[in-house]
């Protein structure tokens, strides 16, 4: 033990891996925040390290407890208070204006993935819901099937179009004819009546697919159609599975084996060199401590296990595996196809 101890001395800090971000955008009442929940369980069943980001629009909310010591702190004029007990830590931050999507994202890194709630205009990878559930969403989709029918870019202000929809509707509804010119087999696209249809159907305008989307999840053919049409993937609304399947395929951090040759047959050396003292040190701890903090699985191809054998008690935590050449035959080449 105080060979591994004194051997362990030079074991470097853990090195941010920055994480991959998407966010989950929608209407309000779109069930955003029920997707994501199924969602980050389905991907944690997985085996996979998941963050979270919710936007919060509203000014002034409040996770810390009245009463208790933490909100005592902050009562009393502290800008940030940090609460700290085994196993978990929170941190409360007084901020003049709102943080950017980016900077949260980058304070959290090592995560497999971090799921976003919200943050439309972040610039990150964004996943659109729309429930046929939410009349809001009905809306969003029979613009959005508009659009694309009409082969607009993601990049229309679909705003304008959405108020040129509107006022046609609500001519055709004064003369009797209850269509909107133009706008084919979307049924309900010119009902709207009234201020308040009026700006419900503008802000689902407002809040719509774009060049950052990268999937449709939906229920509503119309907006199946369009992601046809644009060349994005449309998932169904209750298949969290293949939503899982998409991200693990294109957005999750891939993973990592790293492989250390120590097998060769060290001629002109005369002994192994893994275990050569290099400043007091075996040289493979050195190796072993520059590489493991990138490395989700660490690998070393070895004709000399036996003598190896004391890593496993040096680094327990890093799992890691040696494995003998595939080949009699020493050298790099036999080395690397055993890595492989």
């Amino acid at each position: 033990a105080a060979r591994a101890a004194a051997l362990g001395e030079g074991v470097t800090a853990m090195i941010d891996i920055p994480s991959p971000a998407v966010a989950v955008v929608g209407r309000h009442n779109s069930g955003k925040t029920t997707l994501i929940e199924r969602l980050i369980a389905e991907l944690v069943g997985r085996g996979l390290d998941v963050g979270s980001i919710k936007h919060h629009s509203h000014r002034g909310f409040d996770i810390d407890i009245p009463g208790k010591d933490s909100y005592r702190h902050r009562a009393a004029g502290a800008s940030e208070t940090v609460i700290a007990a085994p196993g978990q830590v929170a941190r409360i931050k007084t901020v003049e204006d709102e943080v950017e999507c980016s900077e949260l994202v980058r304070s959290m890194p090592n995560h497999d993935i971090i799921v976003v709630e919200g943050y439309r205009k972040s610039g990150l990878p964004t996943i659109e819901i729309m429930r046929s559930g939410n009349e809001a969403d009905c809306r969003a989709a029979r613009l959005f099937v508009k659009a694309a029918r009409e082969g607009l870019p993601l990049t229309t202000d679909f705003t304008q179009l959405g108020r040129a929809v509107d006022r046609a509707g609500n001519a055709a509804g004064r003369d009797g004819a209850g269509e909107v010119p133009g706008s084919g087999e979307m049924p309900g696209a010119g009902e709207v009546s009234g201020a308040s249809d009026y700006s419900a159907a503008a802000d689902a305008a407002a809040k719509m697919p774009s060049t950052n989307t990268v999937a449709v999840v939906t229920d509503i053919p119309e907006a199946e159609e369009a992601a046809a049409l644009y060349g994005i993937p449309a998932i169904g609304l209750e298949d969290v599975a293949a939503l899982a399947d998409f991200l693990s395929e294109h957005y999750v951090r891939p993973r990592v084996t790293v492989v250390i040759q120590a097998g060769g047959e060290s001629r002109r050396m005369g002994q192994s060199k893994a275990t050569v003292p290099f400043a007091g040190r075996p040289l493979i701890c050195r190796l072993i401590e520059r590489l493991s903090p990138v490395a989700d699985e660490l690998i070393i191809t070895t004709n000399e296990a036996d003598r190896l054998g004391f890593l496993a008690d040096l680094y327990p935590d890093l799992d890691i595996k040696l494995v003998g050449d595939a080949y009699k035959e020493r050298g790099a080449l036999p080395g690397l196809y055993t890595a492989l």
